[in-house]
């Protein structure tokens, strides 16, 4: 089993090289890509002394467009779709390889906990947990891992869209009656545009997107049942 780790990078993303650090402690055969728009938000990224395969790749802008392509230029059977921003700690690779090990043909998914932002975060974690635990959607800072057979089965993630591949991904898999699972460890994320751009704002924006996709969704079921 090769796992390839996909990792769109963005912008200034100062703790992707911690990450990378934390990824070391994948099994020798994995490797990891790092797709971004501009090589350049890559050049203080040292990967020479590290024991996995790290390559650098070309994007166009867009997540979606990001993910897809180093879904397509990756070799391992699963894949791992982590945000620059993430951190992971001594569990999150061997729960993830158990995971992988138990249930090969899920689409996998770990819990959520943000290490950064406002004190008011623990209440977006309580808001994760109900997502996920009850209207099973999970999103993509909850680091998707799929096989790839199954991932190409599902389309991908979809690129007409700005905002919501993730969502689409999940929405994909429920029709198609892939397993949706949760790992049992959890991985960790910033809430730092929470702090920049203030919690009450933020938190309503992405709740009112969410909304506003789950309902056009949801009337797109209905007409192909007609």
């Amino acid at each position: 089993m090769k796992l390839s780790v996909i990792i769109p990078v963005g912008f200034k993303e100062v703790e992707l090289k911690y990450l990378l650090e934390d990824l070391k402690a994948l099994p020798k055969n994995s490797e990891i890509l790092l797709i971004t728009p501009d090589l350049d938000h890559l050049s203080d990224i040292n990967v020479e002394d590290s024991s996995l395969v790290v390559r650098k790749i070309k994007s166009t802008s867009g997540r979606a467009n990001s993910m897809n392509l180093g879904a397509k230029e990756s070799s391992g059977e699963f894949l791992w779709f982590l945000h620059a921003d993430s951190k992971i700690d001594k569990d999150t690779i061997k729960s993830l390889l158990d995971s992988i090990y138990k249930k090969p043909k899920h689409l996998l998914y770990f819990g959520l906990e943000f290490y950064d932002g406002p004190k008011l975060m623990k209440l977006n974690e309580l808001g994760v947990r109900f997502r996920t635990y009850f209207l099973k959607t999970p999103f993509g800072d909850q680091a998707f891992c799929i096989r790839r057979d199954v991932f190409k089965e599902l389309g991908g993630y979809q690129t007409e869209t700005s905002l919501g591949e993730d969502h689409l991904l999940v929405r994909q898999a429920r029709r198609k009656k892939v397993p949706i699972t949760r790992i049992k460890a959890k991985i960790y994320t910033s809430g730092r545009k929470y702090q920049r751009s203030g919690w009450f704002k933020t938190t309503m924006t992405h709740v009112y997107l969410w909304r506003k996709q789950a309902h056009k969704d949801y009337k797109e079921h209905r007409r192909s049942e007609v």
